[in-house]
């Protein structure tokens, strides 16, 4: 992935290759407390023995006291001020090209699209989960965006790392290069291993991996006889966006067979994960795995005499929204912790964590790109962009998205003021818009007879996305030589 940052003090460009709450009202809902069966006689009242965890740093910094300023000099960005629209920075961005050498109207360094990456919004949403999970350590899902500035912001904040395969595991070497340190924060979470990941695996410092089928412990005890062991169980993610257990997840059934087989084999099971599905929508999925987690905990203390010591309740995060904010998040995490605190005490031995993606790096991006052409038929007004399906729009086929594209005039962006609000040119009369990227397969197609944007605009005319860091640049190619868009790094402080 190319990247891009802007250095502050040189202005040069440098190449680095549905919740109704608003977060205040949610303050003041009261939960009622989940009715669950008191498993106080078998529940481990001590720290297991061979708990790896036990060392891991979690939320290791003070939101309020830390200089913030000085957290992120070290990443280059550039410091914006908090309350700025990001139309202004949009601008702020176009003007610093032009600074950089840039001019005329038709260079491809004014016309190639380009991300604002905010790395401070990684910091505020990880503060978040502090705040409303704090015994919940996230290991970030770095398939949802493997930015690197992302992953070295989350190592110092003493966060984890969910990973699926051999590459990912090289990723968060960059940042994790202690072996030590690699077997606390980092857990190979794919159920299902290709044998060279799992000899790879093996030998990398990672000890934590998931399996969700009989022929994986047989694989394991093979390959890697000395990993860690997380069950996998399947969910009910019937409300989620992406939905996994048709894939992955063992039933309770098999869960239990597990358990029996790696005793069997001599293997060494810590805990159990699931996953319940990609942005989910219902909360009643966390409960009903979550009392499914405790029964196979049980089971395995029946069988094993042992106290499993991880649970992993997966991914299924909402990120921010504009209007609600984190409040999705916030009334999953307040439902969900008395069960936890009921199942799975403080005092338990336990350890807890979460594999976020979608939570972290929704928020933290913004996509600009430009219409370079524009034809008006009869019945309808087309635009080609710098961007599509090939490159971040990809998560309208895997991802399901409805991003919301807004725009700035080519006039606005370049005059002395930009304002807030949009000005509407007059249109042509009621045709529908079909928004095309930048390849030529006609089924590179963003919007398709959309009045959701005005067909009044022009050739040069900006349009950008907001809240579009998640399952987007991370799936995108360079198909037809139209590359993928650089990254311009910034820090919103006060």
């Amino acid at each position: 992935m190319e990247t891009i940052i802007v250095n502050p003090t040189q202005n040069e460009f440098v190449d680095f290759n549905s919740v109704n709450n608003t977060e205040q009202e949610l303050n003041t809902i009261i939960l009622e407390k989940n009715e669950v069966l008191n498993r106080s006689s078998i529940l481990p009242q001590t720290p297991a023995k061979e708990q790896k965890l036990e060392d891991v740093p979690v939320f290791g910094f003070n939101y309020d006291a830390m200089d913030k300023k000085a957290f992120f000099d070290q990443f280059g960005v550039e410091f914006i001020p908090s309350d700025l629209s990001t139309k202004k920075i949009i601008k702020h961005m176009y003007e610093t090209k032009i600074r950089c050498g840039a001019s005329g109207d038709d260079l491809p360094t004014i016309e190639e699209p380009f991300y604002i990456v905010d790395l401070s919004e990684v910091l505020r949403q990880v503060q978040t989960w502090r705040q409303e999970l704090p015994r919940v350590t996230p290991f970030y899902a770095i398939k949802c965006n493997p930015n690197p500035y992302f992953l070295r912001v989350l190592e110092k904040l003493g966060c984890g790392f969910d990973v699926a395969s051999r590459d990912e595991i090289e990723c968060v070497k960059q940042v994790l290069p202690n072996n030590d340190e690699l077997a606390q924060r980092c857990i190979y979470a794919n159920p299902c291993h290709p044998i060279s990941h799992v000899k790879y695996a093996s030998t990398s410092g990672v000890q934590l991996t998931t399996a969700d089928n009989v022929d994986e412990l047989y694989k394991l005890k093979k390959y890697w006889p000395d990993a860690q062991i997380v069950i996998r169980i399947k969910t009910d993610d019937s409300h989620s966006v992406c939905q996994f257990s048709t894939k992955f997840g063992a039933e309770l059934g098999v869960a239990f067979e597990m358990v029996d087989i790696i005793k069997d084999l001599g293997l060494n099971l810590v805990g159990v994960s699931f996953h319940v599905g990609s942005g989910c929508n219902d909360v009643n999925s966390f409960l009903k795995a979550i009392r499914d987690a405790r029964a196979v905990f049980d089971y395995g203390f029946k069988v094993l005499n042992k106290k499993l010591w991880l649970l992993d309740l997966g991914g299924g995060w909402q990120g921010r929204s504009n209007e609600h904010g984190n409040a999705a998040f916030i009334s999953v995490a307040r439902t969900i912790k008395p069960l936890l605190d009921e199942l799975f005490p403080v005092n338990s031995g336990v350890k807890i964590i979460a594999e976020p993606g979608r939570y972290i790096a929704h928020s933290t991006h913004t996509l600009v790109t430009s219409i370079f052409s524009r034809r008006i038929e009869k019945s309808r007004v087309l635009y080609y962009i710098y961007e599509g399906v090939y490159h971040s729009f990809n998560c309208l086929i895997f991802d399901h998205a409805e991003p919301e594209i807004k725009h700035i005039s080519y006039e606005e962006l370049i005059s002395d003021n930009v304002k807030d609000e949009v000005e509407e040119r007059v249109g042509h009369t009621d045709k529908p818009v079909t928004l095309y990227g930048s390849t030529c397969d006609s089924m590179d197609v963003i919007l398709k007879d959309s009045h959701n944007i005005p067909n009044c605009l022009e050739c040069g005319d900006v349009l950008f996305v907001e809240l579009f860091g998640a399952y987007t640049i991370a799936a995108g190619t360079s198909f037809n030589g139209f590359k993928l868009a650089k990254i311009h790094y910034i820090a919103r402080i006060d």
